[in-house]
């Protein structure tokens, strides 16, 4: 799969859906991450009801949809560091951590430009180490 540039226009021009999109990340994480374990959480179910809702947005506006959304339909992911509302954010930790109330501005923002967050990638406890 291309970068952003290049599925956003498959997206576009209907080459695409965001649903088969996202179902093919989800799939290549869950294929990958068996032997890497570079994902702490994975936004599964949440994604793909992102994924439905970007796709019925699409449907009713077409191109329009991007006017106000840049990053509608494209998948994201962000490091375990980065509070989000709806995963834990352990921090590379064993210990509990409670979970966000609201996404972290950056988080927030990426969804408001219609981002899908497929789920947080590993770190090291408190992020105090190079190797992730």
């Amino acid at each position: 799969m291309g970068g952003i540039r290049e599925i956003r226009g498959s997206l576009i021009r209907g080459e695409l859906t965001v649903a088969e999109h996202i179902g093919s990340r989800l799939a290549a994480i869950e294929d990958a991450d068996r032997d890497l374990g570079a994902f702490h959480a994975v936004a599964g179910d949440e994604a793909v009801r992102a994924a439905e809702k970007a796709d019925a947005r699409i449907s009713e506006l077409g191109p329009a949809a991007w006017r106000d959304r840049p990053l509608l339909g494209i998948a994201v992911a962000v490091k375990d560091l980065v509070q989000t509302a709806d995963l834990p954010t352990g921090r590379g930790s064993l210990l509990e951590n409670p979970r966000a109330r609201v996404d972290a501005p950056a988080v927030a923002r990426l969804r408001a430009a219609g981002a899908i967050l497929v789920g947080k990638t590993a770190t090291s406890e408190h992020g105090w180490s190079a190797s992730t």
